[in-house]
């Protein structure tokens, strides 16, 4: 229950600063881009776009749970759960700390040149560019998949929410 209450918070609270900041301009674009002459009223391109988004974002969070589900299970059919545990506590530790860290001075963590084409910043472009193309195209589930991808755009927030 302390999970529960500890992520509604972190959600809540954030949601404030970092999402109205980060993804308010996206949404007050497309707002603005659902013209008068568009066939479908203003709330249904919402309703689909957070759709959308609420999928992708499901389908990460499973993707993660079933990655963490099936490190948990394994190394209790190894018989070492109680090490896989304390070694994914003390991984997703560091990871929350490098984040942090990250988020206050990006210099002071290097940068790993083997890591490149998984930066954020590769896959932020890449996503950007999807998301222009597909918000070029006269489909009716066209929102639906506008929120598809811009629910996979990197998010530091969101990444450190999902660990």
């Amino acid at each position: 229950m302390l999970d529960l209450v500890l992520i509604s918070t972190l959600g809540f609270l954030g949601s404030f600063g970092h999402c109205v900041g980060m993804c308010g301009p996206l949404t007050v674009a497309f707002s603005l881009s659902n013209t008068d002459d568009s066939k479908e009223p203003a709330w249904q391109f919402h309703l689909l776009l957070n759709i959308g988004r609420i999928i992708s974002y499901a389908l990460v969070g499973a993707a993660i749970g079933g990655l963490g589900s099936v490190l948990v299970a394994s190394g209790q059919m190894a018989g070492l759960g109680s090490v896989i545990r304390r070694g994914m506590a003390i991984l997703t530790g560091l990871m929350l700390i490098g984040l942090g860290l990250a988020q206050i001075r990006p210099d002071l963590i290097p940068k790993l040149p083997i890591l490149h084409p998984l930066s954020p910043k590769v896959w932020h472009n890449r996503f950007s560019g999807a998301m222009v193309n597909l918000s070029m195209q006269k489909n009716p589930l066209t929102p639906l998949f506008l929120g598809l991808v811009w629910g996979l755009i990197p998010c530091g927030f969101l990444y450190t929410a999902q660990i």
